[in-house]
């Protein structure tokens, strides 16, 4: 019941009845939980999941917490779901809180500023059937049947599309199927050790200049590779950006400044492991498993217990009452 309450699902009931009168839980054994809430006025009975995130769950609060804590714990989805005795029509429907916690907080992405390092690189993935529009694309199987997000969430997200190949490649020899290609822009702060993950239309230099500017304070240092759209980003108005290039034609560190792009390139291939161990390198879930990539490596750093917290908060955060 305090993990319930703790997710907001108890405390947002009285919002649900018409009148304003305290209820008071009594044991029902016919309402989900074994409790349901009533009130001593006009002795209306509800339940407890009346207008919140799990309304209209038709699964017990023991398969609903169980699949969240094996969830935060790190059990890969499909392991979580057979854990807990859930099919595919119970998790058909996504939930994005993860993605919603980092729109909604900018300032985790707010990087460098003078006297730290960052470093840039871009990588291509390849689609079939994008549109250059961005759409949303929620974070995480929910277990919550026919409960649907509130609010789209837009972070890192593209259109909901079969994947051809996402692994980071190139047509060569101009042979093999063409598809659309998409672009992924990665910033990585080398003090917070940290990264944000963009998914660009082009990679030319008023795309990628621009959506530097938005994640870099004025007066970074930025290392990046020899592509020719960086070339501008030291004069940017305003800014102030330190920029040095690491040839990769002649090292991949610079034996003399040590400028290099090395720690952006570790933090692909870890992402890339991560999503191959969960299965979505060819889904169209991909994004939105990026975006709990970024979420882990901001609110999954200590315990198990502060990170259970931490998701329970976010979740009340996003689905509370307005």
């Amino acid at each position: 019941m305090t993990a319930i309450e703790n997710a907001g699902s108890i405390g947002d009931v009285v919002s649900a009845f018409s009148c304003n009168r305290t209820r008071t839980l009594i044991a029902r054994s016919d309402r989900k939980g074994g409790y349901a809430p009533r009130c001593p006025d006009c002795r209306r009975v509800g339940n407890l999941t009346e207008g919140t995130v799990f309304e209209k769950s038709r699964l017990s609060w023991v398969q609903i917490f169980s699949f969240m804590f094996a969830w935060v714990c790190g059990v890969f989805q499909k392991a979580s779901g057979k854990l807990c005795g859930l099919t595919a029509e119970h998790t058909k429907v996504d939930w994005d809180v993860c993605s919603w916690k980092l729109e909604n907080t900018p300032a985790l992405f707010q990087f460098g500023g003078p006297g730290r390092t960052v470093q840039i690189d871009e990588k291509l993935r390849l689609y079939s059937d994008c549109t250059p529009a961005v759409l949303f694309v929620p974070t995480l199987y929910s277990v919550f049947s026919g409960c649907t997000p509130s609010t789209p969430t837009k972070l890192l997200c593209l259109p909901k599309t079969r994947v051809v190949d996402p692994s980071v490649a190139k047509r060569k020899y101009n042979r093999g199927q063409v598809v659309p290609e998409r672009w992924v822009l990665g910033i990585y702060d080398c003090l917070l050790k940290r990264e944000v993950v963009i998914y660009v239309e082009f990679r030319d230099a008023r795309t990628l200049l621009a959506e530097i500017s938005r994640y870099e304070l004025p007066g970074t240092t930025i290392w990046t590779d020899g592509w020719a759209a960086y070339r501008g980003l030291g004069a940017l108005q305003g800014r102030n950006y330190i920029h040095s290039v690491a040839n990769h034609s002649e090292n991949f560190v610079d034996p003399v400044t040590g400028v290099c792009t090395n720690a952006v390139e570790a933090y692909w291939s870890c992402l890339k492991g991560f999503c191959r161990r969960n299965g979505v390198l060819h889904s169209a879930l991909l994004p939105s498993h990026i975006d709990e990539f970024m979420w882990r490596e901001v609110y999954d750093q200590g315990s198990v217990a502060e990170t259970w917290q931490a998701y329970l908060d976010h979740l009340r955060e996003k689905h509370q009452p307005l």
